[in-house]
């Protein structure tokens, strides 16, 4: 949970946006800079690690694997926390990093205590009230 009110987010390299977009890592970056200029606080969504820049700095990575994004299949924990734990090395240790891709209310407490994930980038179940406040619920710990 992004806890900041005085910080204006933005989703950059959403799965979606490089397919149907043709956004390239070079479109990205400029974008990334863009953001930054402009005072805003950029969500990096990524799916390899090698498209997170190298000498950007102030980003939130979003690590969402292609085939676990609107298919209901999540990506296994293990492989979660692998890739975490590989974005963490690069970035350092100020960095949020959040999972998305199929989260749902069964799955996303694991995401976060299990899988050692800052947050969550939820998607379509955001769209569900009952799913989302579930998600929300269980995702911070609130009874």
């Amino acid at each position: 949970m992004l806890r900041n009110m005085g910080v204006k987010y933005v989703i950059i390299g959403h799965s979606e946006r490089r397919k149907y977009f043709q956004e390239t890592n070079e479109i990205i970056n400029k974008k990334l800079k863009a953001a930054l200029q402009a005072g805003l606080k950029p969500i990096l969504c990524i799916d390899k690690i090698s498209q997170i820049p190298q000498n950007l700095k102030n980003l939130i990575i979003a690590y969402e694997p292609l085939f676990a994004i609107g298919t209901g299949k999540a990506c296994s924990l293990e492989r979660a926390e692998k890739t975490r734990l590989s974005i963490r090395k690069l970035i350092g240790s100020q960095a949020l990093i959040l999972y998305g891709g199929s989260v749902n209310a069964q799955n996303a407490s694991d995401f976060i205590k299990k899988a050692g994930f800052d947050g969550l980038l939820v998607g379509g179940a955001s769209l569900k009230p009952k799913e989302f406040i579930d998600i929300i619920k269980r995702s911070c710990y609130i009874k």
